[in-house]
């Protein structure tokens, strides 16, 4: 697929001179190094800035999506401009950054498990001339750089071009065979450099960046598209070494797995399952990849207000934290998990409401699975709550535009003992009275539902399995249509 193949080049030039031609805006974490890494050796490096006036350079490294400090240099008392790092500790492999304040400028080099000597020398005005000694992996990796800045000069000029050749309706297959030999000639740069340094910081840099070249598939375009897509989901990630131990200090590794995670899965709580524990998997054999993606998938989908991401967050604990697959964690913190994760259990996508018995202003019992219908909306609510009361009208209206309709709409107010009669007067003057309204002043419905933060919404299908959650009430018109439209072609 010859046009796609130069496509895929020009993204991959554009994507690493971004990553490595930036000012960079970040929030410092001064750390302790906790190392997994088993080939790391002691430093001794210098980095020469002429015209830089600061007496302090930061030296950092990535540590996926952030960038955290690891050294303060202190300028030399013989020569001015000179900053010296040396580390009697052990340094894992990774991308370092020698940041200048004020602005945290910096220049980006390598630390591999065979250099320990390095010297760098650059003006503070220019940072794409550095002058490299000691270390030929770093000296390819300047002139990687360089190389790229001028290919993507000429790939931008012959962009440009093209774009006027086809909007004149002139002559373009020249310019289309120059962007086919400038994809060519970057291609065997890049394996130049593959060949020479196999196993470095390097390698995985190039490797990890390089786009899944997709094959010609025949047939009508949504079969081909199809195709396509899942064999560039499938190859994804072929060019990435998951085992290395610097994979997580590079710069590109976390947007490479979020853009699996958020552009190529599909995004439903049981696909992003799988796709989490692939990416989990993965990188098992990595514990610094995994301890790192362990915590970015729980911490994002737990903080989410997406539709059944908590579910995900609740997998994720009892597949790994709850196994015993997160040492890094001391035990209290993995007995809240395990807690929080025991909470949300009882309302998980998928799973059938629990049983409960809650109660009419008369103190008529009403058990949920009593009520027959084809769907049945729980609202759990509280007259207290300034997003609960944006949501009852909405309820009202819904219930008065499908009153005839095999939908029932149970309300549970959430106010225990004394506040309790409080329910039954802001029913009335939201005028909810056509709801099935209970509450329990003893609450004991929360043994079983357990997670009742207000508002909750949940719609349970015939069975009471709970189809949907947590959404906003003025949702619910466009969900029920669409659930009518299902039905409707699944007939």
């Amino acid at each position: 697929m010859k046009i796609l193949r130069i496509i895929n080049v020009h993204n991959y030039i554009s994507s690493f001179m971004v990553i490595f031609f930036r000012q960079i805006i970040i929030t410092f974490f001064v750390v302790i190094l906790n190392t997994f890494c088993v080939k790391a050796q002691k430093v001794n490096m210098s980095f020469q800035i002429d015209g830089y006036e600061n007496d302090t350079l930061l030296i950092a490294y990535y540590y996926g999506n952030r960038t955290l400090v690891k050294d303060t240099l202190l300028v030399s008392s013989d020569k001015k401009g000179l900053f010296r790092w040396t580390q009697n500790t052990l340094v894992p492999q990774g991308v370092y950054l020698a940041l200048m304040k004020p602005n945290n400028n910096y220049v980006q080099f390598l630390v591999n498990d065979h250099q320990n000597s390095l010297k760098l020398k650059f003006h503070a005005n220019d940072l794409s001339d550095v002058d490299v000694t000691g270390c030929k992996e770093n000296k390819a990796f300047f002139d990687f750089l360089t190389y790229l800045g001028e290919k993507r000069i000429a790939r931008d000029t012959l962009n440009a071009r093209l774009e006027r050749a086809i909007n004149n309706n002139l002559p373009q297959e020249h310019l289309k065979d120059d962007l086919s030999r400038l994809d060519r000639e970057v291609k065997l740069y890049q394996q130049n450099i593959l060949k020479q340094f196999p196993g470095t910081v390097l390698e995985l840099l190039i490797s990890s960046n390089k786009e899944v070249d997709v094959p010609d598939y025949s047939g009508d375009e949504k079969s081909v598209q199809s195709q396509k897509y899942l064999y560039y989901k499938n190859h994804y990630f072929d060019h990435v070494n998951f085992l290395h131990p610097a994979l997580i200090r590079t710069p590109t590794i976390h947007q490479k797995v979020d853009d699996y995670l958020n552009k190529l899965t599909v995004q439903i709580p049981d696909s992003l399952m799988i796709t989490v524990d692939y990416i989990l998997k993965l990188t098992n054999l990595n514990k610094d990849a995994f301890q790192y993606f362990l915590s970015e998938t729980l911490n994002k989908f737990a903080q989410s207000n997406y539709v059944g991401h908590i579910d995900i967050a609740v997998h994720i604990i009892d597949n790994y934290y709850a196994k015993g697959l997160a040492p890094w964690e001391d035990e209290a913190n993995i007995e809240k998990l395990k807690s929080d994760a025991d909470n949300i259990r009882p309302t998980m996508l998928g799973k059938k409401m629990p049983d409960i018995t809650t109660y009419l202003e008369d103190n008529t019992p009403v058990r949920l699975y009593d009520i027959k219908s084809d769907y049945v909306i729980v609202f759990l609510w509280d007259p207290d709550c300034a997003t609960c009361k944006k949501f009852a009208p909405e309820i009202v209206n819904f219930q008065k535009k499908h009153s005839d309709e095999r939908i029932k709409i149970l309300t549970i107010c959430n106010l225990p003992g004394e506040k309790y009669k409080n329910c039954w007067t802001a029913i009335k003057e939201k005028g909810m009275e056509a709801l099935i309204n209970t509450g329990d002043e003893y609450q004991r419905y929360q043994s079983k539902v357990r997670n009742t933060k207000v508002p909750k919404l949940l719609i349970l299908d015939k069975d009471k399995k709970i189809i949907l959650k947590d959404f906003a009430a003025d949702k619910l018109d466009e969900i029920f249509e669409n659930l009518a439209k299902n039905a409707s072609n699944s007939n």
